[in-house]
């Protein structure tokens, strides 16, 4: 299966979204699966991978801290199912206009409810 994997923060920046998609690929590409993880390309620098990760780096329009806008998503094509990890500001939007347009279908796992004070509410 050709599994487009997306996910606003990916290794090296540390979080739990990122890490449970990191791991989550590795484990599916090892399984014989294709999976392409698409995240923004911050932070920027040499990273490594494992061989069996595919990993795309789209570069972000514009951030508001942790929500990338990443237009090259809209791209996605070639896939049999995506998979957004969330949650990801400004992310399902655009995931479900390429998975309508293009009748992939996709899922979503839900890692945390975002909170915060003010205009982060």
């Amino acid at each position: 299966m050709r599994i487009a994997d997306v996910t606003a923060t990916f290794p090296p920046y540390y979080s739990g979204t990122g890490m449970v998609g990191y791991y989550n690929a590795l484990e599916l590409a090892r399984r014989g699966h294709a999976v392409a993880v698409f995240t923004a390309a911050h932070p920027r620098g040499e990273n490594e991978y494992p061989v069996e990760m595919d990993v795309r780096r789209l570069p972000a329009l514009f951030r508001f801290g942790n929500a990338p806008v990443l237009p090259g998503l809209l791209g996605l094509k070639e896939f049999d199912i995506i998979h957004l990890h969330h949650p990801f500001i400004f992310g399902p939007e655009m995931v479900l206009a390429v998975s309508r347009s293009r009748r992939i279908p996709y899922i979503i796992t839900h890692h945390n409810d975002l909170i915060g004070d003010g205009a982060r509410r």
